[in-house]
């Protein structure tokens, strides 16, 4: 019975024993896993990365400075410029498809000033994709933003328009506008009012300025401008025409216009001299200092004087309500032969007029200013 349960005793010994061995086989095994878990998996560990394959990554680096590394099977429609590249034929101010054509039109300003509401006139050779009537002309201008400028079609025929476009700011320098057209179911919005007002129209419906009379001409008219005032002046009378004249009888006059374009002074005379005949010929007038001065040529009293009596006189002009105030004569030039053809302009900085003429006094071969 002792035997026995020894026997038992030994065999739970032996259980226990070959359990803890297994229990520290199965440890020893996990650690040996845990230390190299690329073991027996046909892994290799490695200290370092492992670099990536070539083929997955691809480096492409272009300035845009010319078009060397753009693959053109691949690319179209495309302009480089500066540094960088865009879509072509693509502009801001084309925003109506209707619109099938665009021309850039390049406006210089060199007035010394900026101009607004400006109307400038433009010749249009016709182009096919234009309607025959060029009712689908438009215009805008890129100092104006998205804005359709007003125009006015004087003349158009097979071959070409002549076009009036009314610019809202025209800055110094250049500028662009575009023209626009290409759309056959557009109608004209062509409208002279739209563009010039009623001063304007003036100049295409005549202002007749002189009245004289049948047996008279008028001719060389000159304007200028100032306080408000446009003065117009021109030479009047009879020429040398014989039978029907036999001498000269030729006078300065003028006519006064506000900004408006209504007449405030009518017809006054200028100059003429107080004798049976008398010859005074292309005046020039110019404004500065509150007054006009007006120049022109002056001939001897006599018949049929010639050339080598000409010489220049000049006065001052102002208005004075609805007549012309005028000032002293002044002999600008009298030096022997001809002297011909004034220019005034007004010197702002020291305040006075210049005049400028052809000058014959070394002979009628030799001319000087």
């Amino acid at each position: 019975m002792r035997r026995n349960m020894n026997r038992k005793k030994y065999g739970k010994l032996v259980v226990v024993l070959f359990l803890v061995l297994c229990m520290m086989f199965s440890a020893a095994q996990a650690f040996l896993i845990s230390a190299d878990p690329f073991e027996g998996i046909g892994l290799t560990s490695s200290s370092q990365p492992l670099p990536l394959r070539e083929d997955n990554y691809y480096t492409w680096e272009d300035l845009f400075n010319d078009a060397t590394q753009v693959d053109p099977s691949m690319s179209y429609n495309y302009e480089i410029s500066g540094g960088s590249v865009r879509m072509k034929d693509t502009y801001p101010l084309w925003t109506d498809p209707a619109w099938t054509r665009m021309k850039q039109i390049t406006i210089t300003n060199n007035a010394g000033e900026v101009l607004y509401e400006y109307a400038l006139r433009i010749l249009i050779p016709y182009d096919a994709d234009m309607r025959p009537d060029y009712g689908d002309l438009r215009f805008k201008h890129d100092a104006s933003g998205d804005v359709t400028c007003n125009y006015w079609v004087e003349t158009a025929d097979a071959s070409s328009a002549t076009v009036w476009v009314k610019i809202p700011y025209t800055p110094l320098g250049t500028s662009m506008m575009y023209l626009f057209y290409g759309n056959p179911a557009a109608t004209s919005q062509s409208n002279f009012y739209g563009v010039f007002t009623v001063w304007d129209e003036y100049w295409p419906n005549d202002e007749q300025i002189s009245y004289h009379a049948n047996n008279e001409g008028a001719w060389d008219s000159d304007v200028g401008f100032g306080n408000n005032d446009f003065l117009v002046c021109w030479e009047e009378g009879q020429p040398y025409y014989p039978p029907y004249t036999w001498g000269f009888k030729q006078e300065i006059r003028a006519s006064m216009y506000d900004s408006d374009g209504n007449r405030v002074v009518f017809d006054n005379l200028v100059y003429s001299d107080n004798s049976v005949y008398y010859r005074n010929e292309n005046p020039s007038i110019d404004y500065g200092a509150g007054k006009f001065f007006v120049a022109w040529e002056h001939y001897d009293t006599v018949a049929n004087p010639t050339v080598a009596t000409e010489d220049i006189k000049a006065r001052t002009v102002v208005r004075s309500g609805s007549q012309l105030t005028l000032g002293t004569v002044i002999n600008v030039c009298s030096a022997t032969d001809c002297q011909a053809d004034p220019n005034v302009q007004f010197d702002s900085v020291n305040n006075r007029f210049a005049v400028v003429w052809e000058d014959a006094r070394n002979g009628e071969t030799n001319y000087n200013l």
